[in-house]
C-alpha cells in the first residue's frame, strides 16, 4: 500500500511568516500552482482516495489534486487538522519573540497530543481503504505528528516540509516506511 502525506499551498499568511493554527485561511494563486505541480507529479500512480483536514487550505490542496489525478473519493477527518497554536497563533517571528520572550507559547496543543490523534487517523484511514493507495491532505505540524511516529533515517527532517511538497510513504501491513520526503514537484501553472 502506498501513502502519500501532502503539505497544502502557500497561503498568504506562509508568505507573510505567520503561524496559522486552526484559523481557516485560504490558499493563494502560488499556493494553486504548488498544489497543481503536486497533483501532476501524482497523476498515474495509484492513487485513489484522499483524506484531508477539515481546513479549506487543505481541502482546496485535496479538490486540486482529485481533478488532476481522476480521484472522486475525498473524505475530510477532522484528526488531520493543523496544531493549536495558541495564543501565539496568527503572530509572525518578531510578534512572537516581543508577546513571549521565554517561547512558551499559551494554550499550545502539546507534540503529544498532535503526534496521538495524526497518527491514529492514518491507522484507521489504512483499515478503513484496506488495499488502496491513499493521499493525505494537511498541514506542517499535523502531517510532522504522523511521520514522527514512522522510524525514518536519522538524515530526514520530519519536521520540516515545505508548502506544496508531499513525503511517500510504504505500508506493508505491519510497517510504515518513508520512502521519499519533501518531495518538490515540478512548477505547474495555477489551477482551481
Amino acid at each position: 500500500m502506498k501513502i502519500c502525506l501532502v503539505r497544502h499551498g502557500e497561503t498568504d499568511w506562509n508568505k507573510e511568516g505567520r503561524w496559522q493554527g486552526r484559523e481557516d485561511i485560504p490558499m493563494n494563486e502560488k499556493g494553486y500552482a504548488q498544489v497543481s505541480a503536486a497533483g501532476e507529479a501524482l497523476k498515474g500512480k495509484g492513487f485513489t482516495v484522499i483524506v484531508t483536514s477539515p481546513l479549506q487550505r487543505a481541502r482546496q490542496t485535496a479538490e486540486v489534486i482529485a481533478k488532476k489525478t481522476g480521484i472522486q473519493k475525498i473524505e475530510i477527518d477532522e484528526r488531520l487538522i493543523e496544531s493549536d497554536l495558541g495564543d501565539a497563533s496568527g503572530m509572525n517571528e518578531a510578534e512572537r519573540k516581543a508577546a513571549f520572550p521565554d517561547g512558551n507559547y499559551p494554550n499550545m496543543e502539546s507534540s503529544e497530543s498532535i503526534i496521538q490523534r495524526t497518527y491514529a487517523c492514518l491507522l484507521d484511514s489504512v483499515k478503513k481503504y484496506s488495499g488502496e493507495n491513499l493521499i493525505l491532505t494537511a498541514h506542517g505540524n499535523a502531517l510532522w505528528g504522523i511521520m514522527k511516529k514512522i522510524p525514518h533515517p536519522p538524515e530526514i527532517n520530519v519536521f520540516v516540509m515545505q508548502n506544496g511538497h508531499y513525503a511517500e510513504i510504504e505500508f506493508d501491513g505491519k510497517e510504515f516506511r518513508i520512502t521519499a520526503f519533501n518531495v518538490k514537484p515540478e512548477t505547474a501553472k495555477a489551477e482551481r
